[in-house]
């Protein structure tokens, strides 16, 4: 397997990922969000029928491979065998990740039959939140008391609060929000690289038609930013949202907002906690449905 058969992640290959668009588990295989940090990872694929392989190489120089499918028979034995291949010519670890639960069984079978053993693992910080968009805007009942009073302090603290979608142009208000955003933080608070510069990757490309943005002003004060986008059939998955300052309840007002938008579609992924205690503390009191775990697979020669 050559090398030049991958082909990096561009805005020119957007066409190659749209049969994938609508079939993907977790945000993190979408072209956008590939897109979005292929700089960080320098992200390649490679196309064959009806399946996408994905090859990402992190900081730490670690290769790792993905298989996307279009149909759910599609039969991985050639993607793994390419990555197999590919990895044995350079004495590096064939390594899958993303792999949805589901997909499992058919995967050790491939890797079985070209006599590899797998070593299957999931880490718990990388699970993603998952809650029903019916639920998740709910404020009422015992349960949802917190979310109640959040909601009232921030509509007294901010009397013009309203929400605002995004038009042409608005591009530099979410980048500016973002910025107020990183003046409280360091950047090791960005664990996989700088968001900033991956929001601004997103933003320049000129094909828009899968991911929306939403805004909430207080008057003509843009406060703070979301960014949301269809992944599959049932679910839609926020990618970024920032305040420009730590307003209580503020985050949660926007994404009930964008998510109404979109009724139709009954779930909403918030990605992962990324093992910081206060992202998994907020996630977990807007009450998930469930938790969607991301596999990871080692594959050994036998």
């Amino acid at each position: 397997m050559h090398q030049g058969i991958f082909s990096p992640v561009t805005v020119a290959s957007f066409p190659d990922f749209e049969p994938f668009r609508l079939s993907n588990h977790f945000s993190d295989t979408t072209f956008s969000m590939l897109l979005a940090w292929s700089v960080s990872f320098q992200y390649a694929y490679y196309t064959e029928k009806d399946w996408l392989m994905l090859r990402s190489t992190d900081r730490q120089n670690v290769t790792r491979f993905s298989f996307l499918r279009s149909q759910k028979t599609t039969a991985p034995e050639r993607a793994l065998q390419l990555i197999t291949e590919y990895c044995q010519i350079r004495q590096i670890p064939a390594i899958l990740q993303y792999v949805p639960e589901e997909d499992l069984p058919m995967i050790l079978r491939a890797a079985d039959s070209l006599q590899y053993s797998a070593k299957v693992f999931a880490v718990k910080s990388e699970e993603d939140y998952i809650y029903k968009k019916s639920e998740y805007c709910c404020i009422s009942g015992n349960r949802n008391k917190s979310k109640r009073g959040s909601q009232r302090v921030l509509q007294k603290t901010y009397p013009d609060l309203h929400y605002v979608e995004f038009q042409p142009g608005m591009e530099e208000i979410a980048v500016h929000i973002f910025e107020d955003w990183c003046g409280q933080y360091q950047c090791k608070n960005c664990v996989y690289g700088c968001e900033k510069q991956a929001l601004i990757n997103l933003l320049q490309a000129e094909n828009r038609s899968n991911w929306r943005m939403g805004f909430a002003f207080d008057g003509n004060a843009p406060l703070s930013f979301a960014l949301f986008e269809q992944i599959n059939q049932y679910t839609e998955a926020c990618y970024f949202q920032k305040n420009r300052k730590k307003i209580r309840g503020l985050m949660y007002w926007l994404s009930c907002k964008m998510a109404q938008q979109t009724q139709e579609i009954p779930f909403l992924n918030l990605g992962e906690d990324m093992g910081l205690e206060g992202l998994r503390m907020d996630k977990t009191s807007l009450h998930p449905c469930s938790m969607l775990p991301k596999y990871s697979i080692l594959l050994q020669r036998r």
